[in-house]
């Protein structure tokens, strides 16, 4: 069963760039030390709610999504 959640593009823009950071060992990528790019920085953006799915997710989890969520004009 796939676990979907909405993020904001700007959202979905930092998670996938973190993932391409991890492509191997994804823990090892976000705690070594980065001189061009400021990971705190980008894990700031992430929402509190959606940090255990992150992690989940660079770890291969392939059951996490992350969808776009549609902007209402109301």
């Amino acid at each position: 069963m796939i676990e979907q959640y909405e993020v904001t593009q700007y959202e979905l823009d930092v998670i996938n760039k973190i993932k391409d950071m991890c492509y191997a060992a994804p823990l090892y990528a976000l705690t070594r030390s980065r001189p061009d790019v400021d990971l705190s920085a980008l894990v700031k953006t992430i929402r509190v709610g959606l940090q255990y799915p992150v992690l989940r997710y660079l770890g291969k989890d392939e059951t996490i999504e992350f969808k776009v969520k549609e902007i209402s004009d109301d």
